[in-house]
């Protein structure tokens, strides 16, 4: 049964390139908890701490703002990697 309580789902920080970013997590031991849907207007990835928190960092490709935001125009689905 999934919790209806109110609390926090994850902590979101735009960076400059996801890959530089996942390398250096990778490197350190963080396992990829969730690699983001292809969509041609950001990419995303998501880690679990220690302590159970969810990082996600995202890069956007595009300054124009109703792209940055636009749901939809995925080309693939997200994918789950770790089970924490």
């Amino acid at each position: 049964m999934r919790d209806s309580r109110p609390g926090l789902a994850h902590i979101g920080f735009v960076v400059d390139s996801v890959d530089e970013v996942k390398n250096r997590l990778v490197s350190k031991g963080y396992e990829i908890a969730t690699i983001g849907a292809n969509h041609p207007f950001r990419k995303t990835i998501y880690f679990i701490d220690p302590e159970g928190y969810q990082f996600e960092f995202i890069q956007y490709l595009s300054e124009i703002p109703s792209e940055k935001n636009m749901y939809g125009g995925e080309t693939n689905d997200i994918k789950r990697v770790s089970t924490k």
